[in-house]
């Protein structure tokens, strides 16, 4: 046995891989899964109120477009949420959808909105969150449905 792969086999143990149980009741909202769960949940939530109490009568310009993408989320997290606790297979995809949406939604603010400023770690977020749900193979383990 030669050197180098004697330390390629001591680094493989230095980081142990977390085993991924798909069986488990909570596979779902294990290892890093619960952070885009979160996220979506506090636009969820922030999209409700929204919609809630805000007249759209009375918006205008930028301020109307955030709106109706809020109203938009409403029923994609509604159908997105259903398929997560499903553990549906078309999950990711929605998932995917929803991260790029908001990829979009925070570079428009770079084009409608005079004073505000492009929210570089909300959009570094959708996109390490698209690249997770294409590649991660918890993902592909857990949704399968």
């Amino acid at each position: 046995m030669s050197d180098s792969s004697v330390k390629h086999k001591n680094k493989k143990e230095l980081i142990p891989k977390m085993p991924i149980d798909p069986s488990h009741p909570y596979a779902h909202f294990q290892g890093f899964l619960i952070l885009p769960f979160i996220a979506a949940v506090l636009t969820f939530l922030g999209s409700i109120v929204m919609v809630t109490f805000q007249n759209p009568s009375k918006l205008a310009g930028f301020d109307l477009f955030i709106y109706w993408t809020d109203f938009a989320y409403i029923p994609l997290l509604i159908i997105t949420f259903y398929a997560w606790m499903k553990r549906k297979k078309y999950t990711p995809y929605l998932m995917i959808f929803y991260f790029v949406i908001h990829a979009i939604w925070n570079l428009s603010y770079l084009i409608g909105v005079d004073g505000f400023r492009l929210d570089t770690f909300n959009l570094a977020m959708s996109v390490i969150w698209v690249i997770y749900f294409i590649r991660s193979e918890r993902v592909k383990k857990v949704f399968t449905n």
